[in-house]
Formats: structure tokens, C-alpha cells, sequence
């Protein structure tokens, strides 16, 4: 690669760039599945965008300090638990991964709940009527409606919405 020339060559960042890209692949290289598929997250272009939340507590924006220990946690791969067995019987490592797509995980359901009622609250906040899981007819498939709006939206229906949080180290991922 060439080195950056004339008024480029005053940018640290142009400098800085080959060589974090160069580490970067190394690392990437190395990496197990599930720190490999931690990596790819941690550096999308959007990754760092939660961490300019305003944190408004109307809305349910406001991490505690627990959350924000595992929300950080989980980002760098720290242990966040100890490690038990499920109830649906797997072993839960020190990373805690698994109670993120555990289909008994009682967290789980609470996650999609509690990101549902901010929707909710936001909607609300700005003016608009909506209520969760209403009971409007589906455009097909078997999966039923987290939400919609009371109010005409687009072509006089409603918005409708699903809300479905991803989990990158699911084993339906790997």
C-alpha cells in the first residue's frame, strides 16, 4: 500500500488506517466463531449509535448501571455471569450468550416487551395513538402483531409493526 502523498499525508487518520485494517484481519483471522461474529458487530458502521441515546427515562432510554455493565459486557466478550445450567438444560458459559436466544429465558420475552412499550411511549409522546398487539388482520404468515397505530398512517391504514430484537451469537447463527 502506498503511503498517503501531498496534503493526505497530514492526515494521522490516513496514516493510522492500513495498519488498524492490517491488525484487524490478523485478529479476525484467529478468532473463534463466536468472537469472530462479536468482532464483525462491534465494527458496523451503526454499532457505536446506541451509545448517543439520549437517555430519556419517559421513553425507557435510561440504562442503569447493571445494563449498562452487560450491555458493555457483551460487546467485548467480558464474562458476565457465572456459569450454570439452563433450564432448558444447556450450559450457560461466563459470557452469558445464551440467555439472549433461549426460548425459556424469561428475560427474553421481558426484552421484547419492554422494547415494545418504548415504541409505544414514543409513538405516544408524539401525538400519535397506538396500542400493543391489536387485533387488525395480518398480510399473511402466522406471526402476530406487536403493535400498531389508531391513527391513519400511510393510505389511510395504519402502521403496523413486529418488533424483533437479533441476536449475532444465536446458535442459529453460527
Amino acid at each position: 500500500m502506498e503511503p498517503p502523498q501531498g496534503e493526505e499525508a497530514r492526515r494521522q487518520r490516513l496514516w493510522n488506517e492500513p495498519v488498524c485494517r492490517a491488525i484487524f484481519d490478523h485478529i479476525l483471522t484467529r478468532a473463534d466463531r463466536s468472537s469472530r461474529a462479536r468482532l464483525l458487530a462491534a465494527s458496523s458502521i451503526d454499532a457505536g449509535v446506541w451509545l448517543h441515546t439520549l437517555p430519556l427515562k419517559n421513553l425507557g432510554l435510561c440504562l442503569g448501571d447493571r445494563e449498562l455493565t452487560v450491555a458493555t459486557g457483551l460487546r467485548v466478550g467480558a464474562p458476565i455471569v457465572r456459569s450454570h445450567v439452563c433450564v432448558c438444560k444447556a450450559v450457560v458459559e461466563p459470557t452469558g450468550h445464551h440467555g439472549l436466544s433461549c426460548r425459556k429465558s424469561a428475560d427474553r420475552q421481558r426484552r421484547h416487551a419492554l422494547a415494545n412499550d418504548i415504541l409505544l411511549r414514543a409513538f405516544r409522546a408524539a401525538g400519535v395513538r397506538a396500542e400493543l398487539e391489536p387485533h387488525l388482520p395480518r398480510g399473511g404468515g402466522d406471526k402476530r402483531l406487536d403493535g400498531a397505530t389508531l391513527d391513519s398512517w400511510s393510505m389511510g391504514l395504519p402502521l403496523a409493526w413486529a418488533f424483533t430484537c437479533p441476536d449475532t451469537l444465536a446458535p442459529s447463527r453460527m
